[in-house]
């Protein structure tokens, strides 16, 4: 069966991967701008996608460039897009975001995966670290870091490298790299 993009026109989930109807594709005409950064939104909820959709587009030289709500849409999407980000939640319709990040990571190990999610538990974090999430976040606490943290790909650290700072809030590092 062959996966089709098609954009999303209804609130629930699908099966395939979504490309985002309106991407931001607002290019970085500033002098020495970085290239865009492209990101993949994977979320089992309609409305955390949407607002990720909103956070991310909002920060100039962003691209989220699809969305899924299933693992295997997700691992498809990914494959299809090669995005440098991905925003990945722990529970996703026919899996987890750790069946994505254990397909995903070790063939594009270059793709900096942000765990979002509800289940901000230490063995969740163990485990997503261990399989090559960059950071790992709780929905209701540091939704809005998610922006800064995508936006700093490629220039910003790995959670894993600054456990303590991260874990007490401290996103000076964050910052610094962008």
């Amino acid at each position: 069966m062959q996966a089709t993009t098609t954009p999303v026109t209804k609130p629930h989930a699908s099966a395939h991967p979504q490309p985002n109807p309106k991407p931001n594709n607002k290019p970085n005409n500033k002098p020495n701008a970085k290239p865009n950064t492209t990101v993949f939104i994977v979320d089992d909820s309609a409305l955390i996608r949407e607002r990720l959709v909103k956070l991310l587009g909002d920060v100039d030289g962003l691209v989220v460039v699809g969305e899924a709500a299933s693992a295997a849409s997700a691992i498809a999407g990914i494959f299809g897009t090669m995005p440098d980000s991905v925003v990945l939640d722990v529970h996703l319709d026919g899996g987890s975001g750790l069946d994505v990040l254990r397909k995903v990571h070790p063939q594009l190990p270059e793709v900096h995966f942000v765990v979002l999610t509800n289940h901000p538990s230490v063995q969740y974090r163990r485990a997503y670290m261990a399989a090559g999430a960059s950071f790992f976040l709780d929905k209701s606490s540091e939704f809005e870091k998610v922006a800064g943290i995508v936006s700093a790909h490629g220039n910003s650290p790995r959670q894993a490298d600054y456990p303590n700072a991260l874990a007490e809030g401290n996103t000076s590092i964050i910052k610094e790299a962008s």
